[in-house]
């Protein structure tokens, strides 16, 4: 099978697998059930047939608006689609057909979930961040050597965890108000169980504290003060996303700035 044909199938299966992120970031902050009811219309009602939930089509063709109530849909449906489309594609062309690039597949729409839920709603659903961790937990399993994987996994874990929460409690005393919410070191010990106790998991760190500051940034200039509420998860998403794509170009460009390679 030619590879552009390959990337065209990962991209529309990812597109497809970001019709249920979107499910997932719509209903699980309001505490709503995944399988019932069926998808419908969050305003008039009207269950969604077969042409309303084409991913990425059935925006375009129907105008970004619902069929029966001319709702405008928010642009986020279309971009979550797009960016799981998005990353399905890049993990094909970075691990090539294999487990490793379904797992890691998986794991992005994971946190891509977690990302887009802790932007909007400053808030970090359990559910993803288990599916986070299983997945993580059968990529340690289907190495070579197991047992070694597993081990090392859980020390990742057990460290990021707990990097994180200590870094929460001094910004606590600090700042005087919570730093860190324990979704982010949810978050955190639950993506961390693929990088294992290495120079990944420091890689990780620092990139999280680089995309958390470009986060913040717009907030602080936005609000005139360091007081708002920062969406880390946002932050340490993105830092675990790229690392799982190009875990070795990433972590090798990240460690070589602070002269840690």
């Amino acid at each position: 099978m030619p590879d552009w044909l390959i990337g065209l199938f990962a991209f529309a299966l990812g597109a497809s697998f970001g019709s249920f992120a979107n499910v997932c970031i719509y209903r699980l902050p309001r505490r709503l059930s995944l399988i019932v009811p069926r998808s419908h219309c969050p305003v008039c009602g009207e269950t969604l047939g077969l042409v309303d939930l084409v991913p990425l089509l059935s925006y375009l063709w129907l105008g970004a608006r619902c069929r029966f109530c001319k709702w405008v849909i928010s642009p986020r449906y279309f971009l979550v689609e797009a960016a799981c489309g998005t990353l399905f594609f890049l993990s094909y062309k970075s691990h090539g057909f294999t487990t490793t690039s379904a797992i890691t597949a998986l794991s992005c729409l994971s946190l891509l979930i977690l990302g887009v839920v802790d932007g909007q709603f400053h808030l970090v659903p359990t559910e993803p961040v288990w599916a986070l961790f299983g997945i993580g937990l059968l990529r340690r399993l289907l190495e070579a050597n197991p047992a070694w994987g597993l081990v090392d996994g859980l020390l990742g874990t057990l460290i990021a965890g707990s990097v994180i929460y200590l870094v929460g409690v001094i910004g606590t005393k600090i700042f005087k108000k919570e730093a860190m919410g324990w979704g982010d070191v949810e978050i955190s010990a639950a993506v961390a169980i693929q990088f294992g106790a290495s120079k990944m998991l420091l890689a990780y760190f620092i990139l999280s504290v680089f995309l958390g500051a470009l986060v913040a940034l717009p907030i602080i200039i936005r609000l005139r003060s360091v007081r708002g509420t920062m969406p880390l998860g946002v932050a340490l998403a993105g830092a675990s996303i790229l690392l799982l794509l190009y875990p070795e170009p990433v972590s090798q460009a990240v460690l070589r700035i602070y002269h840690l390679d």
